[in-house]
């Protein structure tokens, strides 16, 4: 088994912001199978096992690189989320359609303006 493989699937996120961090233990919580692994974009050595992605794009929204290495990013990542949580597993269904899908979109859309703002506690991001 490869470095990487050991490692998927994989949830990348953002270290340096608390609403990030919050939300990857909200999830971590959720996975009592302990399928997910985690790590942060601010972590050099990720982008050496996973050169498919770049910090400049896992700045900009959430990755999640699935047990084959497919990579989604952004909204994408919701759906398989949900797929493999336990507990939400057994709704995600109502998620796969056009309806749902563009729900999960609007949600992300919504997370990802708080993220960017410094009241979150980001240091880095601009204020919005």
């Amino acid at each position: 088994m490869t470095r990487q493989a050991k490692e998927l699937p994989l949830l990348i996120y953002d270290e340096e912001c608390n609403m990030c961090r919050r939300i990857k233990e909200a999830i971590a919580h959720f996975d009592i199978d302990n399928v997910f692994h985690f790590r942060s974009l601010q972590d050099k050595e990720l982008y050496k096992i996973f050169p498919q992605i770049t910090p400049e794009d896992c700045q900009e929204e959430v990755h999640f690189i699935d047990e084959h290495g497919v990579v989604y990013k952004g909204s994408d990542v919701l759906p398989e989320l949900m797929k493999r949580l336990p507990i939400i597993s057994k709704i995600a269904w109502m998620f796969d359609n056009n309806a749902g899908k563009k729900a999960l979109s609007l949600f992300y859309q919504e997370v990802q303006k708080r993220r960017f703002k410094k009241e979150n506690g980001c240091k880095k991001c601009p204020k919005i």
